[in-house]
């Protein structure tokens, strides 16, 4: 059976709640009590570069791009590839609520010369998987036979989506055996167990190993649906450092390249700045 190691809390301020994220090398940001999840170096829960819309409409922009033309709404996914270089944001866009999943991973060394990717999926167009008990939104990546369309080629090997648990039933989420270790995070719910591990009423994320094959979820609640946003992946095992600055952040093999970096953003602007400048 896949089994949960631990719960790791999340850093909660106003609606917003980062999952994963961690200081750069210089001791600048905030420290959060998961730091990285290899591959993934962020996630977080915003009320306000995987983002999984959940509520509400946001528009996207980046600096080779411009301002796209189309709004990612509900239940629909923009996926962005920072490749050689990428300066990018999302605004929302209706009144009321909206709320995004952004997720970071680190890009494998052998995939860094790539340049910059954008893919959007549609809300009808993201892989429903029928599961006893349930299903899966398969977000990012390929799980089994079935494949999301969000293709990036700098992407590492992992999966995102969302697993919906129907009331007082347990869901098995089949997981290939590549995928090495993961996180649940609860997104709707009112109790039950991930991986034999009760659920509680804190904010924050499950992380398992998987040594089965299968990511099992049971829904204690009578009446409600359990939502979880799951991610799982391979390890990259390579070395990583991360830079602040400009209302972001880098992430580069070691602290000389960080700073290289860094230092043509601050010579040719955030506005100016993408692959062709470096």
């Amino acid at each position: 059976m896949t089994t949960v190691i631990k719960f790791v809390p999340a850093t909660k301020t106003g609606p917003f709640s980062r999952l994963i994220g961690s200081l750069d090398f210089k001791g600048q940001g905030t420290k959060h009590p998961l730091e990285v999840l290899d591959p993934f170096v962020l996630c977080d829960d915003s009320g306000s570069i995987q983002g999984k819309v959940l509520e509400g409409a946001f528009s996207d922009e980046d600096n080779i791009n411009g301002l796209s033309g189309e709004f990612n709404e509900a239940g629909s996914v923009y996926a962005v590839s920072a490749g050689q270089g990428l300066c990018h944001s999302e605004v929302t866009q209706v009144d009321g609520p909206s709320r995004l999943i952004q997720t970071i991973v680190k890009i494998p060394q052998d995939k860094l010369e790539f340049h910059p990717e954008i893919s959007k999926v549609k809300a009808a167009d993201v892989p429903k998987i029928q599961l006893p008990g349930g299903y899966f939104s398969l977000l990012v990546g390929k799980l089994d036979i079935y494949q999301s369309p969000i293709c990036l080629k700098a992407m590492p090997r992992f999966i995102l989506g969302r697993l919906f648990v129907e009331p007082k039933t347990v869901c098995s989420l089949p997981m290939d055996s590549d995928l090495e270790h993961g996180f649940a995070y609860v997104l709707k719910g009112n109790g039950g167990k991930i991986a034999g591990e009760n659920i509680v009423s804190d904010p924050g994320v499950y992380l398992f190993e998987n040594s089965s094959g299968l990511l099992s979820v049971e829904n204690s609640d009578s009446s409600s649906i359990l939502e979880l946003f799951v991610g799982a992946a391979l390890k990259l095992n390579e070395p990583w450092v991360k830079l602040l600055g400009h209302n972001g952040f880098i992430i580069a093999e070691n602290e000389e390249k960080a700073q290289s970096v860094m230092a043509k953003v601050d010579n040719a602007g955030v506005k100016n700045f993408n692959y062709k400048t470096l």
